[in-house]
């Protein structure tokens, strides 16, 4: 019960936010058709393994997705592979369980979309080549090992998946689930991750006239901006941002925006400028972060345990 309580509560937040971004309401005009794609024969070493994810590939199709080639699929999506391998193994196992755990609930006719805005990214083969060109058969051949050497692998907490949410880059420390959705989650707890102070999307930068400013928020072009009321959070977040005509939360004014994250200042002098720390969430894994701790040393094994703090690793 305590896990059905966390998914539907923490999910229902995540229909703001992806693993990554923002989540965008996902579409069900068309029924999809499912498809058989790249299934192999049954694998399995335990109960806890699965032989293939049901991926809603687009608005018409849903492929039958074996498990390796979902988690390379995902990693070729979600991480640059200019990251250390560790880092890279350390994503694939967050992408794995959170499939793992999105599957357990799903009562849809498949268990996991495609989309980065509603779930994660995953790449198909054909992608895969068009993305990498002349590369495709190197960098496959890397990930390929890089799967293999993680095969099975997954966060467990109290016997289930966990919910392995991540994101780009925090803002030098990652936040509990708590701070961002309001619902406590033991192994989502606000952790260290300094190095992402060094990262190039660390801040970010956005400078409009008033006049833009009032437009694209959806106040008076004549509207006083400079009375303006930031709460925030413990974390440093912004929770709410009032003007004296209109009030927003965070979410909707960062979406409005295009702002990568909910930790932003903004001054009003001649023109408005906001600046925005992180990328992303910032709950569970900052995938810069543990880039950086890779290249410090840290196996993928103290990566997890030190974003997802709590959990274990089974196979």
């Amino acid at each position: 019960m305590k896990n059905l309580i966390i998914y539907f509560t923490v999910f229902a937040a995540l229909s703001l936010f992806g693993p990554l971004t923002f989540v965008k309401k996902e579409k069900t005009t068309v029924k999809p058709v499912v498809k058989n794609v790249l299934v192999q024969e049954k694998e399995t070493k335990s109960k806890n393994q699965i032989e293939f994810f049901r991926v809603k590939i687009s608005e018409d199709e849903i492929a039958e997705i074996n498990c390796d080639e979902y988690i390379l699929g995902c990693i070729a999506g979600e991480m640059p592979l200019n990251y250390n391998d560790e880092a890279l193994k350390a994503q694939g196992i967050a992408a794995y369980t959170f499939a793992l755990y999105k599957r357990q609930f799903s009562k849809n006719d498949y268990d996991i979309t495609a989309d980065y805005n509603i779930d994660q990214t995953f790449l198909t083969d054909e992608q895969l080549k068009q993305k990498w060109g002349d590369d495709y058969s190197q960098n496959r051949q890397r990930l390929e090992k890089l799967v293999k050497s993680i095969k099975g692998k997954w966060l467990c907490f109290e016997g289930k998946p966990a919910l392995c949410v991540y994101h780009a880059v925090s803002c030098g420390v990652t936040y509990s689930a708590k701070d961002v959705w309001g619902t406590e989650v033991p192994y989502l707890k606000s952790v260290d991750s300094s190095y992402d102070k060094l990262s190039k999307d660390y801040l970010s930068v956005t400078e409009l006239s008033k006049k833009d400013f009032c437009k694209i928020i959806g106040l008076r072009a004549n509207s006083d901006i400079s009375k303006i009321k930031i709460e925030n959070d413990k974390s440093g977040r912004v929770r709410k941002i009032s003007f004296d005509e209109k009030s927003f939360n965070s979410s909707d004014f960062a979406k409005k925006l295009g702002l990568k994250s909910q930790n932003f200042e903004i001054e009003t002098k001649d023109n408005v400028v906001i600046k925005t720390y992180g990328y992303g969430h910032g709950v569970g894994m900052s995938q810069y972060g543990a880039n950086c701790l890779a290249n410090g040393g840290s196996s993928y094994k103290e990566i997890l345990h030190h974003y997802y703090s709590g959990c274990s690793i089974k196979d």
